[in-house]
């Protein structure tokens, strides 16, 4: 009825009460779907549930540094911190995996390129001690191809069946030392077979290596989680791929230079 106050009051009391009771119950909404989600949240990382923290607690560096990557719109900062972050937690987990200190790490990370190193020279010296008795530097350098692929490949299997950290890193160590008595007698067919394009020939090798090396990666990644990280895979496909560069060495003349089409009158040019 006009000017029955009471009757409007009631009403906006009424009004009032019932929005108090949306608002209380959105709260009670939300916090049961915050709890929930942070509820999963530990159970998919196997951590039990502690309950909600309460705002402005130090979230560390990874979520501050999302927020400013998209207010800056450059995630360059964001992608060193969680790679360094990765490693670190890598290099850790499998430090106590293993029940390895951190020296011990540091020694048996450096172990495979230090041997690989030495290998370079050895297969040199017998190279040079090998030629005479083959006959030419062509069996010398398929012979030694031969040798170091399939160390390598005998060297990654058998790391494979080794429990002892140290003589598993000696394994795969002696695997990276046999690898690089190829290494030699590769870059000397380079040369040989370039000839006067043996740098665009020993860069087309190399950068053809780079490209295999930004792939594998990749593909291990993929091996791993489709094989519930089944490392041994990873390695045995190592050893196959070694064996497969013995194949190509037997189809290999390392000595014999690429014959030049240009016309004469362009090489005068030239």
């Amino acid at each position: 009825m006009p000017g029955d106050t009471s009757l409007s009051g009631k009403s906006v009391l009424v009004a009032g009460a019932g929005l108090a009771g949306l608002v209380a119950a959105r709260d009670l909404a939300d916090m049961y779907f915050f709890e929930t989600l942070v509820r999963l949240h530990r159970a998919g990382e196997g951590a039990p549930y502690t309950g909600l923290k309460p705002a402005g607690r130090d979230l560390g560096p990874a979520i501050p540094g999302a927020d400013r990557a998209l207010e800056t719109g450059d995630v360059e900062p964001l992608v060193k911190l969680l790679v360094g972050a990765a490693e670190k937690g890598v290099r850790q987990h499998f430090a106590e995996a293993r029940g390895l200190d951190v020296k011990s790490v540091a020694i048996f990370s450096i172990a495979p390129l230090f041997m690989g190193g030495i290998g370079n020279p050895v297969s040199v010296w017998i190279a040079n001690r090998l030629a005479p008795h083959v006959g030419n530097m062509a069996r010398t350098r398929r012979i030694m191809a031969y040798i170091g692929f399939a160390g390598a490949s005998m060297f990654l299997l058998l790391s494979t069946r080794m429990n002892d950290p140290l003589m598993a890193t000696l394994a795969i160590g002696l695997a990276s030392f046999s690898n690089d008595l190829v290494m030699p007698g590769a870059w000397s067919a380079c040369m040989n077979v370039g000839g006067k394009h043996a740098g665009s020939l020993s860069g087309m090798m190399n950068m053809t290596g780079n490209i295999a090396g930004a792939i594998a990666p990749q593909v291990i990644g993929f091996i791993l989680y489709f094989t519930n990280r089944n490392w041994n895979l990873t390695f045995y496909l190592s050893a196959a791929i070694y064996l497969m560069g013995i194949v190509c060495w037997m189809f290999l003349d390392p000595i014999t230079p690429l014959k030049d089409d240009t016309p004469p009158g362009l090489q005068h040019a030239r």
